[in-house]
């Protein structure tokens, strides 16, 4: 179990290098799966943490649909990649506009996705064991709302407005659970903001850490 990729690992594995690192308390950001482990070092250490900035951040349910989590559950799995179309669909549901493709770069990341996929599929099956109930449902429990609700960390929620895997409604969730934090919409932007936006994105940050 020390091996799998799971949630609690990473935050074990990532306090630890912060730990030793002694520079802390943090200004935690991560997008995605990033943004979990982030939040998850904020709730179990929260001493190192000044401030935690999820962008579109995993491990949080939304009270209505949550399309990533549903695909996990019926067997699909956007990250693993065998050919170029498994690629564009990739890339149309990570980000909101049409990508261009950039000569030698687009077909050298789509040839280390194809070729890093069974590695993919290992970290979200290693995931889907964590946060999978004994029913075979996604648990609550298992997710991070009910931690949020009694932090004493400052979080400030940046999500894409068109985010097709974790929906920008997860907002209102997250503002209704601890009314304390702060929530940050990028506009015209899907999944990865640092990505698409990255521009905005900077501007929350020197708002957040003024």
């Amino acid at each position: 179990e020390k091996q799998m990729h799971t949630l609690q690992n990473y935050t074990v594995w990532m306090s630890d290098f912060l730990i030793e690192l002694d520079l802390g308390p943090y200004c935690l950001a991560g997008n995605s799966l990033g943004g979990a482990i982030a939040s998850n070092i904020a709730f179990e250490y929260p001493y190192l943490v000044e401030a935690c900035i999820p962008i579109s951040s995993a491990a949080y349910l939304n009270e209505g649909e949550n399309p990533f989590y549903q695909e996990i559950l019926s067997g699909k799995n956007l990250f693993f990649v065998e050919n170029k179309a498994d690629y564009q669909e990739f890339l149309r549901r990570v980000f909101h506009k049409q990508m261009k493709e950039i000569p030698l770069i687009s077909s050298t990341l789509q040839t280390e996705m194809i070729e890093s996929r069974f590695w993919l599929l290992k970290l979200m099956e290693d995931m889907k064991t964590f946060m999978i109930g004994v029913d075979d449902h996604w648990s609550p429990k298992n997710f991070m709302n009910e931690q949020l609700q009694n932090t004493e960390v400052q979080f400030h929620f940046i999500w894409g407005r068109y985010d097709s895997l974790f929906p920008v409604q997860t907002l209102d969730v997250l503002s209704n659970i601890n009314p304390l934090v702060r929530t940050y919409v990028v506009e015209d932007c899907g999944h990865c903001p640092h990505l698409e936006r990255p521009v905005k994105l900077a501007q929350y940050f020197k708002q957040i850490m003024g």
